[in-house]
């Protein structure tokens, strides 16, 4: 029997205090993408037992979506086993997701550990959405200086907000 998920964004345990900054490139200010690390525990027949693969992807900064996800080509390729499913809705209408267990690291060591990301059928540019499940574990910005697009986080929080009208 399989479990539905709900729509919890719970606090992740976080390995350390740090921060990083993407420097935009020109051609890709529509959309932040970075390179990711993702770590999944697989099952090889060769091995007993189960067996921690880690690997890079890129992946895309989503503040719209509430969960992070992975591509269903992504999923398939590293032949991961959902551990349950939820109800997924969105401007299509209402579907049913597979949901894994990955270990997330960002730039600059920032990890999130057993996060459930949800199946999405992919995008050309990345196989990973960061949602506000990750983002709001820490402060994000994006600023546009000189004409160059910046993103940055820090995890945890600062303890006071950015507030550009002070």
């Amino acid at each position: 029997m399989r479990s539905i998920g709900v729509a919890i964004i719970p606090r992740y345990a976080l390995t350390d205090s740090k921060a990083f900054s993407f420097s935009v490139p020109e051609n890709h200010r529509h959309a932040v993408v970075l390179e990711v690390k993702l770590g999944f525990s697989i099952n090889i027949a060769e091995f007993s037992g189960r067996t921690k693969i880690d690997f890079s992807t890129r992946a895309l900064i989503d503040t719209g979506a509430n969960r992070s996800c992975i591509s269903r080509r992504l999923a398939s390729v590293c032949q991961l086993v959902p551990v349950s499913y939820m109800s997924v809705r969105s401007a299509q209408g209402i579907s049913e997701a597979n949901v894994y267990s990955a270990d997330i690291k960002l730039p600059s060591e920032i990890s999130f550990k057993n996060v459930p990301v949800m199946e999405f059928n992919g995008g050309s540019d990345f196989d990973v959405i960061l949602g506000m499940d990750i983002l709001s574990q820490g402060d994000i910005a994006i600023t546009n200086a000189d004409g160059q697009m910046l993103f940055s986080m820090r995890v945890p929080p600062d303890t006071e907000h950015i507030d550009f009208t002070k």
